[in-house]
């Protein structure tokens, strides 16, 4: 690109053919010069010592600022190294396009005018005409070094535009020879761009698919199972019995449901799949045991621990005594409730509130006893026949 032009070319066109010229505005102006320019046998026709600048293109419908059109077009087309005219039918007997022509070649730039056929026949001097009367008479019997959107049998589409734009390319950095090179590159830079887009849109595919499902599993209603053990559970004690498991969740009315032991799970049907890692309130009761009354977040399976409550137990402490000797490590049973001595002979038992009293009675075999209430200290019981 010489330095004494503001614009590396100037588009004249028809403005019926405007889809076609601001496309190929666009596509010089995003090209990026490599800083090694090669013919096809690998011989470096050109470097640059630094990045080399983008093509500037001007096209008057979207460049030129508001002034008397005729001095404007006039000023552009002296700054401009380059002519490309959009030929086709529509643009054969343009006004203004012919004016631009006739400039180029009135000052003598015949040689930098660049023909781009996008429709129609040069010199068939009928209604498929492309070429203007100046065109035709500055470059008699087909001596136009041009571009043609035809030139590239059965290239697809795709291909013959950007034939086109590498052949314009070599063109207007004035190494025609250098238009494989530039093909080759440009080819293998757009398959790249095509390559990264394909994946680019299975990934987007594969992310609406993904979040779709994700979304379909969230509004999808699942069942919510509760289950519940005993902290600290003590073997001696009867068995957690009648559990009430209430659930409230936002928008919605407490349910309920009750279990008849540990062994047991409630169950919620019907929750909102889009509950899931929110909160709910939970509640648990049992007349044994303390409220549980909690928030927690929604899963699949909740687990939760009872204590039980100290008020509805009675304790039992003392030391058994047999033939004056301690029982140690021994079964014996305390109002039906079978407990063991430790090595001590020690007795330690909880005793439900329902069945609390005054004195307890005590058996060994044969042997029985009786444990008056409290014990205190290390009172002892014996066994006798």
């Amino acid at each position: 690109m010489g330095k004494d032009f503001k614009y590396t070319a100037f588009i004249s066109y028809n403005s019926r053919d405007n889809c076609k010229a601001r496309w190929l505005q666009e596509r010089l102006e995003r090209y990026n010069l490599p800083s090694v320019i090669a013919n096809e046998k690998g011989e470096v026709l050109r470097s640059y010592d630094k990045k080399p600048k983008k093509f500037r293109i001007f096209r008057y419908v979207t460049d030129l600022v508001a002034q008397n059109l005729d001095d404007g077009l006039r000023q552009e087309l002296d700054q401009s190294k380059f002519l490309i005219v959009i030929c086709s039918p529509n643009s054969a007997n343009a006004p203004w396009v012919r004016k631009e022509v006739k400039h180029f070649i009135d000052t003598g730039r015949k040689k930098r005018i660049i023909p781009f056929v996008i429709k129609g026949v040069p010199y068939s001097d009928n209604e498929d005409e492309c070429f203007t009367p100046e065109l035709k008479e500055a470059f008699p019997g087909g001596s136009a070094l041009g571009v043609s959107l035809n030139d590239y049998g059965d290239d697809l589409w795709i291909f013959r535009k950007r034939k086109a734009v590498a052949k314009m390319v070599s063109l207007l950095i004035d190494l025609p020879n250098a238009y494989d090179f530039i093909w080759n590159r440009y080819k293998a830079d757009y398959i790249k761009s095509l390559i990264l887009r394909t994946i680019l849109a299975f990934l987007v595919v594969f992310a609406i698919c993904f979040t779709a499902k994700v979304v379909k599993n969230k509004e999808k209603a699942f069942e919510m199972s509760v289950s519940v053990s005993e902290e600290g559970g003590n073997s001696q004690l009867p068995p957690i019995e009648g559990i009430e498991i209430s659930i409230s969740i936002e928008g919605d009315r407490i349910r309920k449901d009750t279990i008849t032991s540990l062994n047991e799970k409630a169950v919620f049907g019907q929750i909102p799949g889009s509950m899931i890692g929110k909160t709910i309130r939970l509640m648990v009761r049992n007349a044994s045991c303390y409220i549980i009354d909690t928030i927690m977040p929604v899963q699949h399976q909740l687990f939760v621990k009872l204590h039980r409550h100290p008020d509805y137990y009675g304790k039992i402490k003392t030391v058994v005594i047999k033939e004056e000797e301690r029982l140690c490590n021994q079964w014996v049973s305390v109002e039906g409730i079978n407990s063991k001595t430790n090595e001590n002979g020690e007795l330690l038992i909880d005793i439900p509130f329902s069945r609390q009293k005054d004195s307890y009675s005590i058996r060994f075999g044969d042997y029985i006893g009786i444990i008056h209430m409290p014990c205190i200290g290390t009172k002892c019981v014996e066994l006798k026949k």
